[in-house]
């Protein structure tokens, strides 16, 4: 049996010592624990460990022709890191002591609160790239896909949306590598 002295001269175990390696390297690993957007304001408050600096890019969409391209793209749009964003805000992060979680909220650049966006957030220590899409929008939406119903409601009020208009595209479940196809819309 391969065994060390720890600090304190107590002999343990390799297999232990590398345990003991790995927890405190996961420990100081940074990272970015958490990541929510206000629907309502495009606030983006981001949970974060040993990170020292978040980077926040800003890319305008025109969210129908998006939707009507990707419609099913959400949040995975990795694509827009090609492209130059419309605005970058670097936030520097505080951390009272190493390994605690620090919590940030970035409001949106001003004149941005009413344009639909992907927000792409960086954590330049970590490697890890995360996006959000924003839709601006008074829209609660729910859908009932037993029952094949979408349901469209203010966000303001919480009252049924008359005369809204709707696009639905769907998916093939027998085959689900199959592209998208556009299945129907209205009022």
């Amino acid at each position: 049996m391969i065994s060390e002295l720890d600090g304190n001269g107590t002999e343990i175990k390799m297999a232990d010592a590398r345990k003991i390696n790995k927890n405190a390297n996961k420990r100081r690993d940074p990272n970015l624990t958490n990541i929510d957007l206000d629907a309502k304001t495009g606030t983006l408050t981001i949970e974060s460990v040993n990170v020292n600096q978040i980077e926040v890019k800003y890319y305008l969409i025109n969210a129908e022709i998006m939707f009507s391209r990707a419609p099913f793209l959400k949040d995975s749009a990795e694509g827009f890191s090609y492209v130059k964003p419309f605005e970058t805000v670097n936030q520097k992060v505080e951390a009272a002591d190493p390994n605690t979680t620090v919590r940030v909220s970035i409001p949106v650049p001003e004149g941005l609160g009413n344009k639909n966006m992907v927000i792409e957030i960086l954590s330049p220590e970590s490697g890890k790239q995360e996006f959000r899409t924003f839709y601006s929008n008074k829209l609660k939406i729910t859908t009932l896909q037993t029952f094949g119903e979408l349901k469209v409601d203010s966000l303001v009020n919480g009252k049924p949306l008359p005369r809204t208009y709707v696009k639905v595209f769907a998916t093939n479940k027998h085959n689900p590598s199959a592209a998208p196809f556009f299945f129907r819309d209205g009022y």
